[in-house]
């Protein structure tokens, strides 16, 4: 099911991009540049992800808690992750305004404590897992397992529903198709990218298909270099590889970051080349890179997601599927196009434009 939030938007875009059309649109990027040369289609995509979120995209309704107190295992990527941390932390509040337990299990990016953590749920005989960009497939064999023992087994961002009783998805081809429109807009339509992928996480495998397809309509962007990088990679390391691939490539002018974690390392290694000339985008919207657009840093762009949000969802699944009610296609998690103009109070993060907590308490009954 397609994003509520976005498919106006996107609809309207895919139709002018199969059109060929272009033309000057709204300046939507936190510089003036002139987007005489920026196709129509892809300025709409970024004029409305920026635009405020002002109808709710969740469900309409919700079982009412029973009172049972469920067991679950949490199982983030890595808590070293903000993006993962901040998905598993929105899980564990909303369990704890359902009255569950929760065990929160860090397996540091490490497949096999990935898998040792869903069979450390059986052992439990947790009621559920909840787990946080892990792909199904490198712990199938967990989750089958799991599943046999009675085990709900819910997942987020991953794009990837194998052995799964749901998935909160973080749509990442849209997101892409969010974040590559405003680079677009931003740069004029005259973007070099280096993109630095991270295959290891299917959520961002759309996000580069989606930017992807953004970049092919526009005929004076390119993407001149593609690394991909694992989210245990990063500090020094990236530091050194963002460094070498500008060095390698001068006329980059803008580095694509699969989230906001290597997005804060990329900022220093730009920062430390003295290259004035190059912005960072990336998504998530954590604190730190929301403070480098407000700062004035090379960082510009972000797709901020409502990541807690993201938890609250989970439980809802959790919630549904302990009660037999029926499931959502599509739980409504939005994203949000931040730069300069429309970035939340300083010192928050952006949460979807509306109170998701006291919306779930509400039709929960908590």
């Amino acid at each position: 099911m397609a994003k509520k939030w976005l498919a106006p938007a996107i609809v309207a875009a895919a139709a002018l991009l199969l059109a060929g059309c272009s033309g000057p649109e709204d300046d939507t990027a936190s510089a003036p540049v002139d987007t005489s040369n920026v196709p129509a289609a892809i300025s709409e995509i970024a004029e409305q992800g920026q635009a405020e979120i002002t109808a709710w995209p969740g469900p309409d309704d919700s079982p009412q808690a029973d009172g049972e107190a469920l067991s679950v295992v949490v199982v983030p990527c890595g808590m070293a992750v903000e993006g993962c941390k901040r998905q598993a932390e929105g899980f564990i509040e909303a369990a704890d305004a359902l009255g569950w337990q929760t065990t929160l299990v860090d397996p540091k990016g490490d497949p096999a404590a990935d898998n040792a953590a869903i069979d450390q749920a059986i052992t439990q005989k947790a009621d559920a897992v909840f787990l946080v960009s892990i792909d199904p497939d490198i712990v199938s064999g967990a989750l089958e397992r799991a599943r046999a023992a009675g085990i709900f087994v819910v997942a987020s961002a991953t794009d990837n529903t194998t052995g799964l009783d749901h998935e909160v998805s973080l749509h990442g081809d849209a997101e892409g198709q969010m974040l590559a429109s405003q680079i677009v807009v931003s740069t004029g339509g005259d973007a070099k990218i280096a993109m630095f992928t991270g295959n290891e996480f299917k959520t961002v495998v759309k996000r580069v298909e989606g930017s992807k397809e953004i970049f092919s309509q526009c005929s004076g962007c390119e993407i001149v270099a593609e690394q991909d990088i694992s989210q245990t990679a990063g500090g020094a390391d990236l530091v050194s590889l963002v460094q070498s691939t500008l060095q390698a490539n001068p006329d980059v002018n803008v580095l694509w970051a699969p989230y906001d974690a290597a997005a804060t390392d990329m900022v220093q290694a730009v920062q430390q080349s003295g290259r004035s000339d190059v912005i960072v985008a990336s998504f998530n919207g954590n604190l730190q890179n929301l403070d480098f657009i407000r700062s004035g840093t090379v960082q510009k762009i972000v797709v901020g997601e409502a990541l807690e949000w993201v938890g609250w969802a989970g439980a809802d699944a959790v919630l549904r599927l302990s009660q037999g009610a029926a499931m959502v296609d599509d739980d409504g998690v939005p994203a949000r196009i931040l730069v300069a103009d429309n970035l939340p109070a300083e010192g928050t993060a952006w949460t979807g434009d509306f109170d998701f907590r006291a919306k779930y308490s509400e039709m929960w009954g908590v």
